[in-house]
């Protein structure tokens, strides 16, 4: 299972803990922290004399606006490289690491900084520390040690399980095969919102939500269903390190989804059609008849949501759905698993009763993949193109 690391909140700490990873991933013992904070580092944290590598470490409080640490991340990388100018020693290959995500305009600068410096120089995100962590346990004990218990209690109390799942779904697939059923990617469609205050963010989303939903349902007396959203503060990233929020909606309604795309599309290429198009439903009688209540949160990663639409009173909602207890009776429909995807990243399997799903294939193949993958992966989620609610996960034991 793959865990989500919390950066090392001190220092110097991060510093003596990049020194025993880089000494491992090498297979060494020559990187040595170069110099303390007060002497003259020339830029440099720790230095392999006999690799020729060099390593600057840069802790960064990653709770702050994302434009701000790229801002401080190019400041920081532009001088550690004036300054190891004047380090005395050779340099192959300089790794600019940090406590941060990757970032596309540090990968950018560091690229750019290889062509101008005669070195290699690499930025090694959190994201990249993560990825090679998993392969030293001995660090990873070492330095989060709360994580070697959940490691040992993993293989003791899953491993069993996991071989469970795998013969169960490998019957199933035998036994009862979809070959009778076409089955597509799942729709989806983007939400691209550009750069403005958070407030007005809100009130642009309610516009494109309110009006996609009434050009798809304004004759429709009620009707109910359920989306997941896929949130993120830094969904669209720009060539000069900027962020824009987004989020993505995932559901069966395609018609919806078709209007919420065109609407985007409108907003980014042709803003005063679109700006036309909103005041033409501002003075539309029906459309002001509309009252629409929305709980869309700003929360990083997936959230599912409930869509009620009532004609009859003029209310359009769209709710927060939390994950409740798993309906195990409803789990070859999709709108009843959605909530549970949505937690999929998060402590669930005691939850889960294994005798209870043992004959639904699309379910455990689910299961099986956020166990191994601690994620979720829309592009494995297939839904049947006769009923969007009949789904499989495209996902099996040999991969």
């Amino acid at each position: 299972m793959r865990y989500q690391y919390e950066p090392l909140a001190e220092e110097y700490k991060f510093q003596t803990f990049l020194k025993d990873l880089f000494n491992a991933i090498h297979n060494s013992s020559t990187f040595e922290e170069y110099g303390s904070k007060g002497h003259n580092q020339h830029g440099i944290d720790l230095y392999s004399p006999g690799l020729k590598i060099a390593v600057q470490a840069k802790k960064k409080d990653i709770h702050r606006s994302q434009r701000l640490i790229i801002k401080e991340l190019l400041m920081d990388l532009s001088e550690t490289l004036k300054q190891i100018e004047n380090f005395p020693h050779p340099i192959d290959q300089l790794y600019f690491a940090t406590t941060t995500k990757k970032h596309i305009a540090i990968q950018n600068a560091c690229m750019d900084a290889s062509r101008t410096h005669s070195i290699s120089i690499i930025f090694f995100s959190w994201d990249d520390i993560q990825a090679k962590l998993s392969e030293f346990t001995l660090i990873r004990n070492q330095y989060f040690p709360h994580l070697k218990e959940a490691s040992t209690v993993l293989q003791n109390d899953l491993r069993e399980k996991i071989r469970r799942l795998e013969t169960l779904i490998s019957k199933i697939e035998i036994q009862n095969p979809n070959a009778k059923k076409q089955y597509r990617d799942i729709p989806y469609t983007d939400i691209l919102l550009p750069i403005m205050p958070e407030e007005a963010q809100k009130t642009l989303t309610a516009i494109i939500m309110k009006i996609a939903l009434f050009q798809s349902f304004a004759q429709i007396q009620y009707k109910r269903f359920r989306c997941l959203f896929n949130y993120s503060a830094s969904y669209t990233q720009f060539g000069d390190g900027t962020y824009a929020p987004g989020f993505e909606i995932i559901c069966g309604e395609v018609k919806f989804l078709s209007n919420c795309t065109r609407l985007i599309k409108e907003l980014q290429y042709n803003p005063d059609r679109f700006w036309e198009q909103v005041d033409r439903y501002i003075d539309n009688k029906d459309f002001n008849y509309i009252k629409l209540r929305m709980e869309l949160l700003p929360v990083e990663g997936l959230t599912c949501y409930d869509f009620e639409i009532d004609g009859q009173t003029g209310n359009y909602y769209i709710k927060l759905k939390m994950s409740e207890e798993l309906e195990y009776h409803k789990l070859n429909s999709l709108s009843a698993v959605l909530p549970f995807i949505a937690q999929l990243t998060k402590p669930i399997i005691s939850l889960i009763d294994f005798d209870k799903i043992g004959k639904h294939s699309a379910f455990m193949k689910l299961f099986l993949f956020s166990l191994r993958e601690n994620s979720f992966k829309r592009s494995l989620l297939k839904v049947n193109v006769e009923d969007f609610d009949d789904w499989d996960f495209e996902y099996y034991p040999s991969e």
